[in-house]
């Protein structure tokens, strides 16, 4: 999505077969809210050239490649059970 500095990564969920950019991006929003909801981790979010952008930052002193992972793992899990949603 934008260049990498420091320590926030931007990205997007953008299933294969959506291509209505403001469909992406009301999937982008439910995404966020439910995983923030996990109370797990908590991530931003601005758009970027009118797309729904997450950000999430991992520069804090103490977080390893462990939490990396894990917030990785919780990210797809919850883009799965989305886009499961999403077909019904």
């Amino acid at each position: 999505m934008t260049p990498r500095t420091l320590n926030l990564v931007c990205f997007h969920y953008k299933p294969q077969e959506l291509s209505d950019i403001n469909e992406v991006n009301k999937i982008n929003e439910l995404l966020l809210q439910k995983l923030n909801e996990t109370g797990e981790m908590y991530l931003t979010h601005t758009k970027v050239k009118g797309i729904y952008t997450l950000r999430m930052s991992i520069g804090q002193t103490n977080v390893n490649q462990n939490h990396i992972e894990k917030a990785w793992k919780l990210i797809t899990n919850k883009a799965t059970e989305i886009k499961l949603i999403a077909k019904k």
